[in-house]
C-alpha cells in the first residue's frame, strides 16, 4: 500500500487543534491541569473560573477543548476563539496586543449571542438592543444604528450541547457540536484594540458587563447552564495588556457562569500569579522531552507521548509505520516539547518523504528535517544570549529582562514535573551548548 501522504499532511495541521469531532485523536498527557479542571468545573458550589496559561504551542486548545468536551452532556457549552477572530475575522491580528477588557467582554457575549441564534434561540428584541447601545456609548462619533444580528453573523463560534426546547438533552456529541459560520463579513467601523484604557468602574464598562450577563442568564434559563470556553488570549506578548486583563480587571472573571481562558505564559513569567483577580491560574508546561542531564538524548516520556500522537491520527489510515519510533521521538525531541512544533516537523519531514518516492521516513529525512529546524532556531542568537542560556539551567528563570527575549524566541522553555523548570531548547546543544555536568535542580 502507498503511504497517504496528502492525508497525512493534513491532519498534522499545527494551526489546528485537536476538533471535538475528532476525539480519538486527543492523546491524553502527564501534568496537564485537564486532569483537574474536569471535575472542578463541575462542583455544585465556588467560584469556577480557570486561566491555563502556558507557550505557545504547547497544546492548551486542544487541552481547552477535552475540558469542554467533558462538558457537553451537562452544559451549554460556548467555545470563542479570539485569536480566529482578530487574525481571520478582524484582519488586525496586532490589534490583539492591546485589548482592553472590556473589549473582550463585548466580543464574549457576541460570540453567546451567535451561539444562543445558532441553536434557535429566540432572543428577546431587548438584548440584542441593549449589548448594541451598551458598544456604542464607547464611540465618538456612533453610527446611526448597530445590528448585533448581523454583526454575529460573521463569526466562528463551537457549540456543544443543546437547549431543552431545540432538542433532547441527551443529544450525542458528534451532534451537539457544531462550526457555526455566516458570510457576512465583520463590520469594521469599530475599532477594537487601539484605544485608550476605560477602567472596569467606568459606568459604561458596567452598562456592558449587565448586557453580556443578561445574555448568559437568558440561556441558562432554558435549560442547561452555559459553560464559556474563551481560546486566543495566550496570544498576547504585551506586559502591560496581560497585567490590564488579568491583574486590573475582573470583566472576564465575573462572566455568571463557569469559564476556562487560556492565557500568555507572561502571566508567570513576569510573576503576577498570585495577583490574578478572579481567575485560577494553572499551567500547562511543555512534554518534557529530554534528561537535563543528557539534553541530546529523548526521554522515555517524550517518545512515548509523540509516539501516541502519531499513531492517533494514523492507524485508520493504516500507515503507522511509516515513521518509526525512533523517527518520531527525534522529531519529538526536536520539537523542544512544543505540540505545534511537533506537527510543523512532521509536516516537513512527510513533503520529503514524498519528495523523495518512499513510503516511510529514513534516517537521512529526520537528520535532514531536525538540521533544519536547528538552523531556523539558532537565527539571531547573541553572545548575551548564549551566556544567559549557559547559566539557565535551574527551575527558575534568569535574573534579567534578557529572560523574556529567550521565551518569545523559544530558545528557554518551562517543562512540568513535579514543579516547573526552565531549561534551553534542546537543538541548541547540538552546536552551542554544553550539556551540563549537575543536576539544575
Amino acid at each position: 500500500m502507498q503511504t497517504p501522504w496528502a492525508q497525512i499532511h493534513d491532519r498534522f495541521n499545527p494551526e489546528e487543534p485537536v476538533q471535538l469531532h475528532h476525539p480519538a485523536w486527543r492523546v491524553a498527557r502527564r501534568y496537564s491541569p485537564a486532569e483537574q479542571l474536569r471535575p472542578a468545573l463541575g462542583r455544585p458550589f465556588g467560584k469556577k473560573h480557570y486561566l491555563m496559561l502556558g507557550t505557545v504551542g504547547s497544546g492548551k486548545s486542544t487541552e481547552l477543548l477535552s475540558v469542554a468536551e467533558a462538558r457537553v452532556e451537562r452544559d451549554l457549552v460556548v467555545v470563542v476563539d479570539l485569536h480566529d477572530f482578530f487574525a481571520r475575522r478582524l484582519g488586525d491580528e496586532d490589534a490583539l496586543d492591546h485589548v482592553q477588557p472590556w473589549e473582550v467582554l463585548f466580543l464574549v457575549g457576541l460570540h453567546i449571542y451567535r451561539a444562543g441564534e445558532a441553536l434557535g434561540h429566540r432572543w428577546a428584541p431587548g438584548r440584542a438592543k441593549a449589548l448594541a447601545a451598551a458598544r456604542l456609548a464607547f464611540e465618538p462619533d456612533p453610527p446611526p444604528t448597530l445590528d448585533v444580528a448581523k454583526l454575529a453573523q460573521g463569526l466562528m463560534v463551537l457549540v456543544g450541547g443543546t437547549l431543552a426546547a431545540v432538542e433532547p438533552a441527551s443529544a450525542a456529541v458528534s451532534k451537539g457540536l457544531r462550526a457555526v459560520a455566516a458570510s457576512a463579513q465583520w463590520q469594521r467601523q469599530l475599532r477594537i484594540g487601539r484605544r485608550e484604557l476605560t477602567p472596569d468602574q467606568d459606568d459604561r464598562v458596567r452598562a456592558l458587563g449587565a448586557a453580556v450577563h443578561a445574555l448568559i442568564g437568558d440561556l441558562n434559563e432554558r435549560g442547561k447552564p452555559v459553560a464559556c470556553f474563551i481560546d486566543g488570549l495566550d496570544r498576547i506578548g504585551e506586559p502591560a495588556t496581560v497585567e490590564r486583563l488579568f491583574v486590573r480587571s475582573t470583566l472576564l472573571a465575573e462572566l455568571p457562569c463557569p469559564t476556562l481562558a487560556t492565557g500568555p505564559i507572561l502571566v508567570r513569567h513576569l510573576g503576577l500569579g498570585a495577583a490574578v483577580r478572579g481567575f485560577t491560574p494553572v499551567v500547562l508546561a511543555n512534554i518534557p522531552v529530554m534528561d537535563p542531564l543528557q539534553p541530546l538524548q529523548p526521554t522515555e516520556l517524550g517518545a512515548r507521548f509523540f509516539q501516541a500522537v502519531w499513531a492517533a491520527r494514523t492507524t485508520d489510515l493504516g500507515c503507522v509505520q511509516a515513521f518509526t519510533p525512533d523517527a518520531l521521538a527525534r522529531l519529538g525531541w526536536a520539537s523542544g516539547g512544543r505540540v505545534r512544533e511537533f506537527m510543523k516537523l512532521i509536516q516537513q519531514a512527510v513533503g520529503l518523504c514524498y519528495d523523495a518516492g518512499v513510503d516511510g521516513i529514513t534516517p537521512a529525512i529526520a537528520d535532514k528535517v531536525v538540521d533544519a529546524a536547528r538552523r531556523n532556531l539558532e537565527m539571531g542568537l547573541t553572545q548575551q544570549d548564549l551566556a544567559q542560556l549557559r547559566s539557565a539551567r535551574d527551575e527558575r528563570l534568569p535574573p534579567d529582562d534578557g529572560a523574556q527575549k529567550l521565551l518569545r524566541s523559544y530558545w528557554l522553555l518551562p517543562y512540568p514535573n513535579e514543579r516547573t523548570w526552565y531549561f534551553p531548547h534542546p537543538l541548541l546543544f547540538m552546536q552551542f551548548l554544553d550539556p551540563p555536568t549537575a543536576d539544575p535542580g
